[in-house]
């Protein structure tokens, strides 16, 4: 058996985006973990909001 053969006959696992798509996939949209998502996903969206508004406001 050599190294470089992947050991399952999926493909996807050595594709990286068909990996997080998969990941992505397989997350719950309740509970603790989703809420902690939510929020920083909300938190981000928003600073990013506040810094385009403050580097055109610069020009």
């Amino acid at each position: 058996m050599s190294f470089d053969t992947p050991r399952t006959t999926d493909d996807s696992f050595a594709d990286p985006i068909a990996l997080d798509a998969r990941r992505r996939a397989t997350r719950p949209t309740t509970g603790p973990g989703a809420f902690v998502r939510r929020t920083a996903r909300r938190a981000l969206r928003r600073v990013a909001a506040y810094a385009l508004r403050r580097a055109l406001d610069l020009e």
